[in-house]
């Protein structure tokens, strides 16, 4: 997969010292890393900040503090973010990962799904996000399988063959280094298979504790969902979830669908996971949240 990752924050000489460093620091302080970590997780979909019923009408009526306050009500230590814009006129060219970032206090990494190039402006972009009170490595993106249904679908609407990301951030807390991944699939069944094969590839590369969570477009039962749960468990389903009480979508207190997940590799432990019915409607998505151990 050596090929399809791109660089983003500097990853190569820098990452790898970087890397080096926090291993250096984490064998100084062996005897605290004994104790166990315990971090609570979310996983939301934002929709750019246009909340959860009808698409404002004028860019500069999209307001993220609805969003920002369901992150603050609920304190995660990581939070990753789908639908996320920078620099777009159809969200007034915010800087959405920036702005979240100094709302919440959080540090933030950015992966665009793509780029569109502006005349005398910074490139529009269109991804996904982390948000972390912990220290993060240089992040890494990896584009995702990218369907052309122009001829063999002509029904489908352009988004359908959207071009899609995995978002890698390593994470440092309390002297451990967790990857985490943030990602939002496809549409339709065909081009969901292909990038969740992806991203199994991906991830089984990276050694030790593993966070995957986003928005997937895919229910518990698709059978590309299977391949995932051979590599992680499901945070919603090891905490006893319900069909009923993991749906998240459309937000708000009586969502249909459950399509928002949180993966973690065996290492972890799930202490709790459940979704948050959003009465606010700060987006069409209720965010998903999981309280997390990683034993010693």
């Amino acid at each position: 997969m050596n090929d399809a990752k791109r660089k983003v924050g500097g990853r190569g000489a820098g990452w790898a010292l970087s890397l080096l460093l926090v291993l250096v620091g984490i064998g100084c302080r062996a005897p605290q890393a004994q104790n166990p970590v315990r971090l609570k997780v979310m996983s939301y979909n934002i929709r750019i900040g246009a909340g959860g019923g009808d698409w404002p009408t004028d860019p500069r009526n999209l307001d993220l503090e609805p969003v920002a306050r369901v992150i603050a009500e609920y304190q995660p230590d990581m939070a990753g973010l789908q639908e996320v814009d920078r620099f777009r006129p159809r969200s007034a060219s915010m800087d959405q990962p920036s702005l979240l970032s100094a709302r919440l206090t959080m540090k933030a990494s950015f992966a665009p799904a793509y780029t569109v190039p502006a005349k005398g402006a910074p490139p529009e972009e269109y991804g996904v996000a982390l948000l972390s009170r912990h220290p993060v490595l240089p992040h890494a993106r990896f584009p995702l399988y990218k369907p052309d249904y122009r001829q063999s679908h002509p029904q489908y609407p352009d988004y359908y063959s959207e071009q899609r990301v995995l978002l890698h951030a390593p994470v440092v807390i309390q002297g451990r280094l967790v990857h985490v991944f943030v990602t939002h699939l496809g549409l339709t069944v065909d081009q969901r298979e292909k990038q969740i094969a992806q991203i199994a590839e991906i991830t089984a590369n990276y050694k030790g504790p593993k966070i995957l969570m986003g928005d997937f477009n895919a229910e518990p039962g698709e059978p590309a969902i299977a391949l995932l749960r051979t590599q992680f468990q499901d945070a919603l389903e090891a905490a006893g979830a319900t069909p009923e009480t993991r749906k998240s979508f459309p937000g708000g207190l009586q969502p249909k669908i459950a399509i928002d997940y949180i993966f973690v590799s065996e290492e972890f432990k799930v202490t709790s996971a459940r979704v948050i019915r959003d009465a606010s409607l700060a987006s069409d998505h209720n965010p998903v949240i999981a309280e997390l151990t990683l034993p010693r």
